[in-house]
């Protein structure tokens, strides 16, 4: 009873903030809000649908939430910091529309593309594949900002002082 309490009055209480942001910024700001809902809607309709989904991959589930939730705020926070015009759409979340869909003809429709091997098989590739994006976009943001401003991050043994700066002749 608390738990579905908690989720109404949570419910309730986002609801409210969407509309408060609406209203104070515009209507057109909901528009970045779309991936979001996206996001939350594909990551419950596959599990809801068939919950043998969620026992047989659990951290599978959990790890493949976390990543593209990482994802999706860490380029809004880079280019909110950088003053960049920010994108809400995601490529990374194509995959996973692609699965909702496939689980939802699978479970509705049903149209049986997907044995529970594959929809296994399919997560943890995914799940592989967005971590390495992820990482591999973390690698060159974390060393274009090093190299820009000039200081050492994964180098913790070269020294830094002015003679490992090569500086440019002007003849």
């Amino acid at each position: 009873l608390m738990l579905i309490g908690g989720v109404i009055f949570t419910s309730i209480a986002l609801t409210a903030l969407i509309i408060k942001v609406a209203r104070q910024y515009g209507a057109q700001t909901l528009r970045h809000m779309i991936p979001y809902f996206v996001f939350a809607i594909c990551t419950y309709v596959p599990f809801a649908l068939d919950t043998t989904i969620i026992e047989r991959n659990a951290r599978t589930y959990l790890h493949l939430s976390s990543v593209l939730f990482v994802e999706m705020v860490t380029q809004l926070m880079l280019d909110h910091v950088t003053e960049e015009k920010y994108n809400p759409y995601r490529i990374a979340l194509v995959p996973l529309v692609l699965f909702t869909f496939l689980i939802v003809g699978r479970e509705v429709m049903g149209v049986d593309m997907m044995n529970d091997r594959v929809v296994d098989d399919y997560l943890l590739s995914y799940t592989v594949g967005v971590t390495v994006y992820l990482l591999c976009k973390i690698r060159i943001l974390i060393h274009e900002l090093c190299t820009e401003l000039n200081i050492w991050c994964f180098d913790i043994v070269t020294p830094r002082n002015a003679t490992t700066t090569p500086e440019k002749k002007v003849n």
